[in-house]
């Protein structure tokens, strides 16, 4: 299965891909974004990371492993 990063999940665009890929189910997908996912429905897993953190973000895809 491919793994799938979106970075900025809780914005406009992130949830719009969100929209497209989890009915897709040919991926395995992980939203990165700040704070608490807002994005309503489940297919995903969410990490909570600043962007403008090297350290979150590095450590964020060493666990996911895109």
């Amino acid at each position: 299965m491919i793994k799938v990063v979106i970075t900025g999940s809780n914005g406009l665009l992130g949830q719009t891909l969100l929209d497209l890929l989890i009915p897709d189910g040919k991926y395995q997908i992980h939203g990165v974004s700040r704070g608490p996912s807002r994005y309503p429905v489940d297919g995903f897993q969410y990490h909570s990371v600043d962007l403008s953190d090297k350290i979150q973000v590095d450590a964020a895809l060493a666990a996911i492993s895109p």
